[in-house]
């Protein structure tokens, strides 16, 4: 479909592809009836500041710190206090472990990155530094991954923000859209916009009347127009592109850190789009021989999280 995208930018009109199509399915010519949604278009640096507005809404997934917090909170009410504040310790003895070797390993990243420049413009060649160890045994950490396990098993509060973390990233463009979308015509659901935002229920209707496949049509062209430049916008042959695309997110506002006490270690503050705050655990140590060939995290690593997913007890998963 093309779209032109006005020098004032002025809201972007656009119907889903699959909503302009005849009985069988194939396209078809637009018409006057078809639904027409009215888009509010962004630039670049303007879809990243919709982060703090996701987080205004409270669109934001639980953070590492929180989840950290509720599993020490679940050790004692489940468990009581003697047996809890054991567990508690244990586990939080496992997160700062991890939270070190994943700092270690940052630096080791960062360092070896920098060998391979340093050769590149013709410094001698130089083996890689020794990948750092883990100060936590392989046993303890795997029965520090069961307990967590058996806690997520017992604990319906750790299933449900388990849930709510890893089902952030299409909360999170719908989020987007409901922030973006101006408008719309031709449909019986009566548009909403209270506090710059279409309501959640409202946003549900919509679902139900033009379908799972169109919303999403709809999403991922609110989301592609954070890709366009302020030049794209006022440039009139400039058109968002609605295939799909590996660009992150706008990352949630930092206010999103959140304190989990005493008993909890130091983690990320702000969790991407991206990652759910898991940490991958190996289940065997890192080999020294492993040589990095670009700045992306070696296998082994694990990301600094309290998050500890089940399937991370029998699979080797990449950060």
């Amino acid at each position: 479909m093309k779209l032109h995208i006005p020098t004032t930018a002025a809201p972007l009109p656009y119907t889903p592809p699959c909503l302009q199509t005849d009985d069988s399915g194939a396209p078809r010519a637009p018409a006057d009836t078809d639904p027409v949604f009215t888009v509010k278009p962004v630039t670049e640096a303007e879809f990243d500041r919709l982060g703090y507005e996701l987080f205004r809404h409270n669109i934001v997934p639980p953070s590492n710190e929180a989840f950290r917090a509720a599993t020490i909170d679940e050790c004692f009410e489940i468990l009581g206090d003697d047996e809890g504040e054991e567990k508690a310790n244990w586990l939080d003895g496992y997160w700062q472990s991890e939270d070190v070797f994943s700092t270690q390993m940052d630096e080791w990243h960062e360092q070896d990155r920098q060998r391979m420049i340093d050769e590149t413009a013709g410094a001698p060649a130089r083996p890689p530094a020794a990948l750092p160890k883990r100060v936590m045994g392989l046993r303890d950490r795997n029965r520090a991954l069961l307990f967590a396990e058996e806690m997520r098993k017992m604990s319906l509060k750790l299933r449900d923000m388990t849930i709510e973390m890893q089902s952030y990233e299409p909360r999170q463009r719908a989020g987007i859209a409901r922030l973006v979308i101006l408008g719309w015509r031709n449909l019986s659901t009566p548009f909403e916009c209270p506090d710059g935002i279409v309501p959640e229920a409202t946003y549900d209707a919509l679902r139900a009347e033009i379908g799972k496949r169109a919303l999403g049509e709809l999403e991922l062209f609110c989301v592609s127009l954070g890709r366009l430049s302020r030049e794209d916008v006022g440039n009139s042959e400039s058109q968002p592109e609605t295939a799909p695309t590996d660009e992150p997110l706008p990352e949630p506002s930092a206010a999103l850190d959140s304190s989990a006490g005493d008993s909890t270690s130091a983690g990320e503050t702000t969790p991407s789009t991206s990652n759910s705050g898991a940490t991958h655990e190996t289940g065997s140590d890192e080999t020294t021989d492993e040589s990095s060939t670009s700045s992306s995290r070696s296998t082994g690593e694990t990301e600094k999280s309290g998050y500890i997913p089940p399937d991370s007890l029998s699979e080797r998963q990449p950060a």
